[in-house]
């Protein structure tokens, strides 16, 4: 395998992570936001695991961007 084999497998890679992991991150929203016979307590919790779950798929996708331009 040459260097621009291995390049390309390695950007191949690169890309094939950041996107399974902002799809998986993706899949949360209809979890934390069923809300269905929920204590108030739980309902503050579920908003504050739905922010950072949100931050890291955010962060995600930033990175996935940035590896496809490149």
């Amino acid at each position: 395998m040459n260097k621009s084999e291995r390049k390309f497998y390695a950007r191949l890679k690169r890309i094939t992570r950041w996107h399974t992991l902002a799809g998986k991150l993706s899949d949360f929203e209809g979890v934390i936001n069923d809300y269905d016979a929920a204590t108030p307590e739980e309902i503050r919790k579920l908003k504050f695991i739905h922010e950072r779950l949100y931050e890291c798929y955010r962060l995600a996708k930033n990175f996935l961007e940035e590896i496809e331009m490149s």
